[in-house]
């Protein structure tokens, strides 16, 4: 697997430079030196691969991530277009049996219930519902609730915790990240290509 694998090399990489180091500063001979510092010159390059390695394997992933994100709002999209037109079917059918039925009653032929074979068809009337035509602070008192909510003021929180003062029953913690970019020669690179192109 390549994630475990680039992380493993890196880290091992770091280490293997950090004893180098430690070994250059108690050498002994010049013969020692030189051939400590060209050890140290291959570890860098080999680290520098490996951060290289790293980096593209994170903008490989962040690019799959993107990928599945805009496909699954693209099946969203499908789906919700497909539910929206199953409903709307079902409230024509609702609409067509209503219809029917209200006509035979007018012309005295059925009930509020039809029966087939194995199944029935029964209107019902719905509990009553309210229809606000004004804003809810426009109708008198007793037919009015009041609704209080509390949110955190997370930034005054943090000022404080900057100033040192703590907030009970909170927590604060600064999260680190990983930053990937291209190297300012690489930039140069890419933008000295773009020139010799034209």
């Amino acid at each position: 697997m390549t994630f475990p694998l680039a992380q493993q090399s890196l880290t091992g990489l770091s280490q293997a430079a950090a004893e180098l180091w430690d070994l250059l500063t108690h050498s002994q001979t010049a013969d020692e030196e030189a051939e400590l510092l060209a050890a140290i010159w291959e570890t860098q390059e080999a680290q520098e691969d490996a951060i290289d390695l790293h980096a593209e394997l994170a903008f490989q992933l962040d690019a799959e991530i993107a990928g599945i994100k805009q496909r699954l709002e693209h099946l969203k999209t499908v789906h919700q277009e497909a539910l929206d037109r199953l409903e709307r079917w079902r409230q024509e059918l609702d609409k067509s049996i209503l219809k029917s039925i209200l006509e035979q009653n007018i012309a005295g032929g059925l009930s509020d219930e039809v029966v087939g074979h194995s199944l029935r068809i029964t209107i019902r009337e719905n509990p009553p519902s309210c229809e606000l035509l004004v804003d809810a602070k426009e109708l008198p008192g007793e037919f009015r609730k009041k609704k209080v909510t509390y949110s955190a003021d997370k930034k005054a929180i943090i000022a404080a915790w900057k100033q040192g003062i703590p907030v009970d029953g909170t927590h604060i913690e600064c999260r680190q990240r990983v930053i990937y970019s291209l190297t300012a020669t690489t930039i140069q690179d890419f933008k000295n290509s773009l020139l010799a192109d034209k």
